[in-house]
């Protein structure tokens, strides 16, 4: 690493009331590992403001950066250097204007987010307590002083009708936190109703994981273990890195579960490749030349990695964005560890076109080497014989698979670095 910044005890500093981002990992090796900053920690200010996405997302961007932490006796710890302190993942604080966006189904992709992280860490209690909220977004009738805030919304033990799958999902979390398991079914069943009117012939690994962990649950109350495993297993598979999953899965089979890797970690990248530099969507510049990845490899100096991510039947998708725009600010903090990155696609389709333009444009603003290789085949995809989209992983010079976790928290980054030395 090229930077490394210290924290500074704020002896007068005075405590935000406002809650912050709280600390829920720190990733050894990293700069916020070797500062001292600790789980259970929260960031309550970026410079003197509230800490909002936006923000966090410019923060990391930036080339000055001045953090406030509190610690969980209430001391005060100032971060101010270059660089953000990479190695954190932080989880935001449902706050009355979280709650806002809930209750108007007004939610960011930021908010959805978080969401998703509190399922994926088994703190299902968010959910109960957002059940009002939910309700309210699907269209379960409140009074207008309740709406506008200045009364308690009203909590019914009812599934509204709703072709909201996601809220549906979210709705069955926080009946099978209190333990309500036939609402939790029905909530799951519409959600499941919601997908079949949608036409849709694809839906989110996330949305899925939910759905299949609380069928397990149901089934698991009803007594039916053989059913209970089934969709612990569906839903584990879908997610294999959430903790709540491979907890619930450890738990009811007394086992951890294993997996498959297409590509295993600390062995060969299983094959190689020769794709054209071409976009089918004209957003970065290419060569139109074919790439090799054994050549790609053979340049590289010893200690870079060599980033490979694969869309399958996309060009972008919201993952693969949040992939990208981590891995360019990254980049922008140490250019000396990421020596390229494959973008393997086989469509011009994104879910998002805005969203692919944002994360694109900031990566070549800040100098992560992209490569756009066209697959027109879907071959890539289909030899490591994965559905998720996308997938990823992490080469070393020698073509030794570092890391195939997710950059968009760290977590690959920092692995591949650990298993590089």
């Amino acid at each position: 690493m090229t930077w490394q910044g210290t924290l500074v005890p704020e002896q007068d500093a005075k405590k935000n009331d406002r809650p912050g981002w709280r600390v829920t990992h720190v990733y050894p090796g990293s700069p916020a590992f070797k500062s001292g900053i600790k789980v259970g920690w929260e960031l309550q200010t970026i410079g003197d403001r509230t800490v909002f996405a936006h923000r966090l997302c410019d923060a990391r961007s930036a080339d000055s950066c001045v953090l406030r932490f509190v610690d969980e006796e209430g001391n005060i710890h100032l971060w101010e250097d270059q660089r953000f302190p990479f190695g954190l993942r932080l989880l935001p604080p449902i706050d009355p204007f979280f709650r806002h966006r809930v209750k108007f189904d007004e939610l960011t992709e930021d908010d959805r987010a978080t969401l998703m992280d509190r399922f994926a860490l088994g703190k299902l209690e968010a959910f109960s307590d957002l059940i009002p909220e939910i309700q309210t977004a699907l269209g379960v009738k409140q009074s207008f002083f309740a709406r506008a805030g200045f009364r308690p919304l009203k909590k019914y033990d009812s599934v509204p009708i709703s072709d909201d799958d996601e809220f549906l999902d979210f709705l069955a979390l926080g009946f099978l936190e209190q333990k309500k398991f036939d609402l939790a079914k029905k909530a799951s069943r519409a959600a499941e109703d919601a997908r079949g009117r949608s036409g849709r012939v694809s839906f989110s690994r996330d949305l899925l994981a939910i759905n299949y962990f609380v069928k397990a649950q149901v089934f698991l109350a009803e007594g039916d273990v053989e059913e209970a495993t089934y969709w612990a297993e569906g839903a584990w598979a879908m997610r294999p890195e959430y903790e709540a999953l491979k907890l619930f899965f450890w738990t009811l089979m007394g086992e951890q579960p294993q997996l498959t890797e297409p590509a295993p970690t600390n062995e060969a990248f299983p094959f190689t490749y020769t794709l054209p530099n071409t976009d089918p969507v004209g957003e970065i510049a290419c060569s139109g030349e074919a790439i090799s990845l054994r050549d790609d490899l053979a340049a590289m100096s010893q200690g870079q990695l060599l980033i490979i991510v694969i869309y399958g039947p996309y060009r972008s998708n919201y993952y693969g964005n949040l992939e990208i725009e981590r891995l360019a600010q990254l980049h922008a903090a140490c250019p000396e560890i990421i020596a390229g990155v494959h973008v393997v696609c086989s469509s011009n389709y994104a879910h998002s076109d805005e969203h692919r333009h944002e994360t694109e444009s900031l990566a070549q603003q800040l100098g992560l080497p992209l490569k756009i290789l066209w697959d027109e085949q879907n071959e890539v995809m289909e030899r490591l014989e994965r559905e998720g989209s996308p997938f990823v992983c992490a080469l070393g010079k020698d073509g030794t698979v570092l890391s195939t976790k997710c950059f968009a928290e760290e977590e690959g980054f920092w692995e591949a670095l650990g298993n590089a030395k």
